[in-house]
């Protein structure tokens, strides 16, 4: 919704879009870049972590559905099932178009070349139209949230892919006007910068798995 409470990682592309078109304008040294690789690593870490409360919240629930055989109980375990399904075959699907990223920079591993590639080839392979990988990221973050809507329909479970006229900080800017979801996010954006954008996305799946299993 327009105007929405802000996710963090609503709050961090934000921050990281300033500070891009900021450093962008001086031409992006080799440090700041690194400080990317940085964030990059830290959220790896997070997703490890998330992913492995998760999967223990569904277990107890696995467990306790074991000793009631009440209809909802049974039902909410069925759900909680799912919704580790869906979510572990969404960070698949995004961990994969991170590989598709690097290869696209030139390089199979978050290296030097890598964080040093200040170009624009996997900006342009996000944001152009003709291109499915950009395509099919939106698609697969839409998907997943319409899926884990509707296996928990008691919950609300906002867009992950806000253009800049949804997200309170950019919604009256007129730098951002007609720009789309993959066209903030990406433009101007290098390699090792983009990467952190999607994985930080995919802690934010994380966050809707986990309250969907709450």
């Amino acid at each position: 919704m327009a105007g929405g409470k802000e996710t963090p990682r609503q709050k961090l592309i934000g921050m990281m879009y300033l500070v891009l078109t900021a450093l962008l304008a001086l031409q992006v040294s080799s440090a700041v870049l690194e400080k990317f690789a940085i964030i990059q690593s830290t959220l790896d870490g997070l997703i490890a972590e998330g992913s492995s409360k998760n999967q223990t919240t569904l277990d107890n629930i696995i467990e306790e559905a074991g000793k009631n055989q009440n209809p909802k109980v049974v039902r909410a375990k069925e759900n909680a099932t799912k919704v580790r399904e869906l979510t572990k075959s969404t960070l698949k699907s995004i961990d994969d178009l991170k590989k598709e990223m690097m290869k696209t920079s030139g390089t199979d591993k978050i290296d030097d070349k890598f964080i040093n590639d200040h170009s624009s080839k996997v900006a342009t392979m996000m944001i152009d139209p003709r291109s499915p990988h950009g395509v099919g990221f939106e698609k697969l973050l839409n998907d997943y949230v319409k899926q884990v809507s509707e296996l928990c329909p008691s919950e609300k479970f906002e867009k992950l892919t806000k253009s800049p006229d949804e997200i309170e900080m950019f919604k009256d800017n007129d730098k951002h006007d007609n720009k789309d979801f993959r066209t903030f996010m990406f433009e101007n954006t290098p390699p090792i910068a983009a990467l952190a954008s999607v994985t930080q996305i995919q802690t934010e799946v994380l966050e809707y798995e986990s309250k969907a299993l709450a």
